[in-house]
């Protein structure tokens, strides 16, 4: 599976670094699956990628898609950390209230 259509989007506001979108293509070279709204987070032991959750009715956060094998969240989290670092940094840290991560139009359907 290949990762595709990283687009990162910088937002500093504690340990969160910013938000991504990416794309998987799928055996047949066709991009097949979406993924708006991951974080980009910074950790005790380094950065990493945390996947759309939704909040539940007991406060705890579950993620609503994620990487079912260690070897396609590495893939994904090197991508995507890769894109993070050749993005310029041009926006603001936090004192912005908008924290969507992109317009629904930059889906690549």
């Amino acid at each position: 599976m290949e990762i595709t259509n990283v687009r990162v989007r910088k937002f500093e506001k504690g340990n969160l670094k910013g938000f991504a979108s990416f794309t998987l293509k799928d055996s047949s070279g066709e991009d097949s699956f979406a993924v708006d709204g991951a974080r980009i987070m910074s950790g005790t032991k380094g950065d990493f990628v945390s996947f759309p959750s939704t909040k539940t009715k007991t406060g705890e956060y579950k993620d609503t898609c994620f990487p079912l094998t260690a070897e396609l969240r590495d893939k994904i989290t090197q991508a995507v950390l890769k894109k993070y670092e050749e993005t310029p940094n041009t926006t603001p840290k936090s004192n912005s209230s908008n924290s969507s991560s992109f317009d629904r139009d930059d889906l690549p359907f």
